[in-house]
């Protein structure tokens, strides 16, 4: 039964007859025949429908595979798995995430169609997050979330994560064996009803890329034991190989990072109790920067020195995953923020301990999805640090027992050790070696009484007894050794009976010639009868050793020079008086003499050479009494000399330039102060009339030397700071030379009203770094100079252009200009061309000043003749860039 068919009379009085009753029933079955071809169709329809999507998804599984089949790492094939599951079900977005080496978090492989903040807050998460992703791979099961409302109501903590235009998800687990491994999630564009279809199609594309993964795991795993093997095999080879452990461990670090992980970075124990990195690789560039900082605090309470620390406190291996829970040690919030920019997955590190005593760790840190770490890279690394930790020790205890070895050699005592029992030498040292004449091998083979004439074999051991017996440290005695020669030297004996742990006892002899102290005391009787000459000499000596020193025997032998001198007259030999005197610009005949019995000096010579360098020389007589073979009751007296250098280079040249100075300054001030004090006084006047015109020429005049000694002070200030630090103090501003240029020309003009200026200043010119001041005082000393030496009705040219990230500033006018040969000079101080000298007076101090503050603002500035004539002066000042201020 499909249905029914109602047939209704409108007309009153008439009933429906047995025809109408038949036609009725054809009627129904006709409709009941069109109902049934309908639902049929539909039927058909749907089914054929449905097939297609089946034959769609089942291709769309096969093409998963086979894409899958082909690829062997998990990172190549997430964007796949995530690519067709999207294209199969209709969805805007997907996702997918995999298991944490612990097991205790997700972390996401591949994602596409999801904001990057999103991505950002989501790279990594905890299985227990109340997201359907964790959510899925915690319960096994898949999660469905049909709309926005359904979304708000089951994770009403986190509606800021679901994405505008997204309002559908589903979250399916990915399993091998009732293992999690990870989840897949899509998002959908609009409300949806997921029925038993779409159910069946995600969980076959799960299982698909479950076994996929799974496969990749194991293949990674396989690869990486393999490199973990071979990695070892090379770190004990380049522990080995090479002499010094510094330089292992950073190969070991250089080496590590190109196996087995991203970062990797080798701390040791100091005596104090810090701990100092040792070794460090990884990526280059910004990261290795930010990388750096942040393991630059290892041992603090900071970076990942705390991980460091709890290593070394517990002597036990340490793993992070989740950076941002509460269990985490790098509590510092920038610290995770660092970690978190650098990209790090995961932190292990191992302590590095011997015999008992921790004494480094080593650290690694995976930032790259193809690195994994996990509890057999953890055991991999334990097992690192061990041989890492054998192979420091061995080497430091190789170390002490060379520089042991080496500290004994390189003594200037003799060093023995002998068995008590036989006598017989077991070790000596190159100093015994070198004292008695006798090989090595020679030595090891001879007893101690065979080098002491004095000593026979009964006497020696009762020396040895007090020693054995303890009642005695250690007893010193004074002999003689007898050289392979057979020429006796006096000896000092010291020795001393040892017993290290675990080995036999030893006698050690530590033997020093004494030849020197016996000729020492028959030098002291010799030097008594000249200690009054020699305090004296001392005395006079000391006095001076602030300067250069040189102590002349009568004839003019050196006998003496301190390194002052030495550092003075560096340039050529010199061993006698003349040598020194021949240095020297004597024309006059100032010079010391030697052999004067008076002090001469103190005199000022220049040395020759190409430098200019001048000496203060100061002479003073020593008497001391000469031998001679006469019968002369009392000895001649022998004249020596000390000579004091004292180099004045520098303060003679600050003496003149002082004087020269004053000089100037004294002609500059002068003129406007006299102009200035003159005009006032007869601005002043009562007694006189002065007409308009002559009043005003005396404001003028007043007003242009007032003008002029302004600008002079203010060059003369910065003159004042030649000589102090000249940092860029206030020359980061931007500064806009389309301004300031008209501004100085308009206060230049005036000054100067037979003259031209012209300023051509490009559009859109950038902005330059420096100081406004200074740049208008350097525009003003320019301008002048320009004005002043130029002829009258002249034009002087201000010409500004951009040269990559340089705004140059150039004057050219039309004066008489200079030689090529004084462009440098020009700038020196109180330097004048002589073309400039007949034109005009001046002080020598604007140019100068303007190279110093020119300079001052990071620029260059240049003088150069034009070869139409007159002069091009210019500058160049940086472009302002916003991230270099």
């Amino acid at each position: 039964v499909r249905g029914a068919l109602w047939l209704a009379m409108g007309e009153s009085g008439r009933h429906f007859e047995p025809d109408d009753v038949t036609m009725t029933e054809e009627l129904g079955r006709r409709a009941a025949t069109a109902v049934e071809r309908t639902l049929l169709y539909r039927a058909e329809q749907t089914a054929r429908r449905a097939a297609e999507r089946a034959a769609e998804r089942t291709a769309r599984l096969q093409a998963v595979t086979a894409a899958l089949s082909e690829q062997r790492f998990a990172s190549e094939m997430a964007p796949l798995i995530v690519q067709h599951g999207m294209e199969a079900l209709g969805a805007v977005a997907g996702c997918l995430a995999v298991t944490t080496a612990d097991g205790r978090g997700l972390e996401v492989l591949h994602a596409a169609g999801y904001p990057d903040r999103l991505l950002e807050d989501f790279r990594r998460f905890s299985l227990d997050a109340p997201i359907p992703l964790a959510e899925a791979a915690r319960d096994r099961r898949i999660i469905f979330v049909g709309s926005r409302a359904e979304w708000r109501q089951r994770y009403a903590a986190l509606e800021a994560a679901a994405p505008e235009g997204h309002h559908a998800w589903v979250a399916v687990p990915l399993t091998v064996e009732d293992v999690p491994l990870g989840a897949i999630g899509f998002s959908f564009g609009a409300d949806r009803l997921f029925d038993a279809e779409a159910r069946a199609f995600a969980e076959a594309l799960a299982a698909y890329c479950a076994q996929a993964l799974d496969r990749a795991r194991l293949y990674e795993a396989e690869r990486a034991a393999q490199r973990r093997t071979a990695f070892l095999a090379m770190v004990s080879d380049l522990l080995v190989a090479s002499d010094s452990w510094e330089v292992s461990l950073q190969r070991l670090a250089e080496l590590a990072c190109s196996r087995v992980t991203d970062w990797c970075f080798i701390e040791l124990l100091q005596p104090d109790g810090t701990l100092q990195r040792v070794a460090l690789d990884g990526p280059k560039g910004a990261a290795a920067e930010a990388f750096d900082k942040l393991s630059t605090s290892l041992g603090s309470a900071h970076g990942l020195g705390v991980l460091s620390r709890a290593v070394l406190e517990q002597d036990a291996p340490q793993f992070i995953t989740d950076f941002a829970s509460e269990a985490s040690p790098i509590a510092d919030p920038a610290d995770r923020a660092t970690l978190h920019a650098l990209g790090a997955r995961s932190v292990m590190a191992a302590p590095l301990s011997r015999r008992g005593q921790v004494f480094g760790a080593i650290t690694f840190v995976a930032t790259s999805p193809d690195t994994k770490h996990g509890p057999v890279e953890l055991r991999f690394l334990d097992d690192l640090a061990a041989r890492i930790a054998m192979a420091v020790d061995a080497a430091r205890l190789y170390g002490e027992l060379r520089q042991f070895k080496t500290t004994l050699d390189t003594t200037l005592d003799s060093v023995f050790m002998f068995d008590p029992s036989t006598l017989r030498f077991f070790y000596v040292n190159q100093g015994a070696i070198d004292s008695v004449g006798y090989s090595r091998a020679e030595l090891l083979q001879m007893t101690p009484f065979d080098l002491e004439p004095e000593f026979e074999e009964t006497r020696f051991r009762a020396l040895l007894e007090p020693l054995l017996q303890g009642t005695r440290n250690s007893t010193t005695v004074s002999t003689t050794h007898r050289h392979k020669s057979g020429r006796d030297f006096p000896i000092e004996m010291f020795m001393q009976y040892v017993e290290p742990r675990d080995e036999p006892g030893r006698v050690i002899a530590i033997v020093r010639d004494i030849t020197d102290r016996v000729q020492a005391r028959a030098r002291l009787q010799r030097l008594a009868q000249s200690e009054r000459a020699l305090n004296a000499e001392l005395k006079t000596i000391i006095r001076a050793m602030g300067d250069g020193v040189l102590v002349f025997s009568s004839d003019g032998a050196i006998m003496f020079a301190n390194p002052a001198a030495e550092g003075v007259l560096a340039e050529g030999r010199f061993a006698r008086w003349t040598d020194v005197i021949q240095r020297l610009i004597d024309p006059d005949g100032l010079a010391p003499l030697l052999g004067v019995k008076d002090p001469q000096g103190p005199v000022e010579l220049a040395l020759a050479g190409q430098n200019e360098r001048w000496l203060e020389l100061t002479a003073f007589p020593i008497f001391t009494p000469v031998e001679t073979v006469s019968d002369a009751p009392e000895p001649d007296e022998g004249v020596e000399t000390i000579l004091f250098l004292r180099d004045v280079t520098e303060a003679r040249r600050a003496r003149l330039a002082r004087d020269a100075f004053i000089g100037v300054l004294s002609h500059e001030l002068r003129t406007p102060v006299t102009t200035i004090f003159g005009n006032s006084k007869l601005l002043a006047r009562t007694d006189t009339r002065l007409g308009p015109e002559v009043r005003q020429e005396a404001y003028r005049d007043i007003e242009t030397e007032s003008e002029r000694l302004y600008r002079l002070v203010e060059d003369l200030l910065v003159l004042a700071r030649y000589g102090e630090d000249s940092t860029r103090e206030g020359a980061n501003e931007p500064l806009l030379l389309q301004r300031i240029v008209p501004a100085v020309i308009r206060s230049e003009q005036p000054r100067w009203p037979g003259r031209t200026f012209d300023a051509f200043i490009p559009a859109n010119l950038p902005a330059v770094e420096g100081d406004q001041t200074y740049v208008e005082q350097v525009l003003r000393n320019l301008l002048s100079n320009a004005a002043k030496y130029g002829d009258e009705g002249g034009r002087v040219r201000i010409v500004l252009k951009v040269v990559q990230d340089e705004v140059s500033v150039r004057v050219l006018d039309e004066g008489p200009g200079f030689s090529a040969e004084e462009s440098d000079r020009l700038f020196e101080l109180f330097y004048r061309s002589p073309h400039a000298v007949i034109r005009a007076s001046g002080a020598g101090i604007g140019l100068f000043v303007c190279r110093r503050l020119v300079e001052a603002m990071g620029g260059r500035i240049w003088a150069r003749p034009r070869e139409s004539g007159g002069a091009e002066f210019g500058f160049v000042l940086n472009c302002f860039f916003e991230e270099r201020a």
